[in-house]
C-alpha cells in the first residue's frame, strides 16, 4: 500500500481468483487520494513479499513502470542499511506519467495484478489460509472465486493483532460487515475501518459432485468385481475365468486412470474423502483399491492353477 502521508487510501479491493489450486491470479485495487497542495507524479508501494508476475495499471489502463527506489541495486557493498530493509520490506516505487500526475483533490485507481503460487497445503487437513489486513482502508472489499472446476469449503474468522478473533456477529451488528458466499464466489465486504483486524479464509478443495461420481462408480466398480470373484471360485468355473481376468484389467485401468487425472491437476494429496472416522485420500484409496484387485487377480489364477493340479 502507499508510504506517502500525503496520499490517503479510499478503498481497498482485493481479487482472488484460482486457476487451480495452486495458483491464484491477484488483483488488489487501490482507490487513491492526493490531499497535498502539489501534483504527485509517483507513489512508493509497499507490497510486503515478493508479487511473480507483478503490473501496475492506472485507471486508464496503463501500464506503469516500478523499480526499487535503489540507485545501485546490483551492487551489494554499495547499499546502506536503511536500502537493504527497503529491500526486505517490498518497497517499489511506482512511476505516473508526465501527462497523467495525481493533482491537488484528485482521486486515482491503482491496480496491482500479480500471481500467486501455493507452495503446499497443510498436510494434516488440506488447507490453505489467505489472509487480508482490514484496518489499511476506511472501506474493503474482498473477493475470492474458485477454480471453475473445483468447488471450495472456506471457513472466515476476524483475528485481532493479539491473536483473539472479532465475532461475526457483532461485527454484522455494527454493520461494520458483510459476508456472502455461495457456490461461485466468496465475498467480505467491510464498510468501515477496523482496527488491528486481519480476514483470514481456511481453504480446502473438494471435488464436483459429478467429479465424485466419477471415483464412485470406480468403487462400485471394485466391490462389484470381488463379489464376482468370489462367485467364480464358489462355482469352479474355468470357461469364466479369462473372461473375469480381463474384466479385472479394465475396472484396474480405469482406477490407474482416475488417479491419473488427479495427478494431472495436481490435487492427489489435498482432495479426500471424508469418512466418519477419519479423513482418507483420493489417491491412496485407489492404489488401495488397485492393489486388493490385483491380488484378487494372483489368488484366483493360484487357485485354478491348484484345483488344474489336483484333478490329474
Amino acid at each position: 500500500m502507499p508510504e506517502s502521508g500525503d496520499i490517503l487510501i479510499i478503498r481497498i479491493r482485493h481479487f482472488s481468483n484460482f486457476q487451480n489450486p495452486f495458483i491464484i491470479a491477484c488483483v488488489e485495487e487501490y482507490t487513491l487520494y492526493n490531499k497535498s497542495d502539489d501534483a504527485v507524479d509517483s507513489l512508493s508501494f509497499n507490497i510486503g513479499s515478493f508479487k511473480s508476475n507483478l503490473h501496475v495499471i492506472d485507471a486508464n489502463g496503463e501500464y506503469l513502470p516500478f523499480h526499487t527506489d535503489l540507485k545501485n541495486y546490483y551492487r551489494d557493498d554499495d547499499i546502506s542499511s536503511e536500502e537493504k530493509n527497503q529491500i526486505n520490506n517490498g518497497i517499489i516505487k511506482i512511476e505516473l506519467s508526465k501527462k497523467n500526475k495525481i493533482c491537488s483533490g484528485d482521486y486515482r485507481i491503482i491496480r496491482l495484478e500479480y500471481t500467486y503460487e501455493i507452495e503446499s497445503y497443510t498436510e494434516e487437513e488440506g488447507r490453505f489460509v489467505l489472509s487480508f489486513p482490514l484496518d489499511d482502508a476506511p472501506r474493503n472489499y474482498v473477493e475470492i472465486r474458485p477454480s471453475r472446476k473445483f468447488s471450495l469449503k472456506a471457513h472466515s474468522l476476524f483475528y485481532k493483532s493479539d491473536g483473539k478473533y472479532y465475532s461475526l456477529d457483532s461485527l454484522k451488528e455494527n454493520d461494520a460487515i458483510q459476508l456472502f458466499e455461495s457456490d461461485t464466489r466468496i465475498t467480505i465486504i467491510s464498510k468501515k475501518s477496523i482496527p488491528n483486524c486481519d480476514f483470514r479464509i481456511y481453504i480446502k478443495h473438494r471435488l464436483s459432485g459429478t467429479q465424485k461420481k466419477w471415483f464412485e462408480l470406480g468403487y462400485a466398480f471394485v466391490l462389484i468385481v470381488t463379489l464376482m470373484n468370489i462367485l467364480l471360485c464358489f462355482t469352479q468355473s474355468n470357461e469364466c475365468l479369462p473372461i473375469l481376468i480381463t474384466v479385472n484389467s479394465i475396472v484396474i485401468s480405469y482406477l490407474l486412470l482416475s488417479k491419473g487425472w488427479l495427478y494431472d491437476f495436481e490435487i492427489d494429496k489435498i482432495v479426500s474423502i471424508d469418512l466418519p472416522f477419519g479423513r482418507f485420500g483420493y489417491d491412496k484409496a485407489i492404489i488401495w483399491s488397485v492393489y486388493f484387485l490385483f491380488v484378487q487377480v494372483i489368488l484366483i489364477i493360484l487357485f485354478f492353477s491348484i484345483l488344474k493340479f489336483s484333478n490329474f
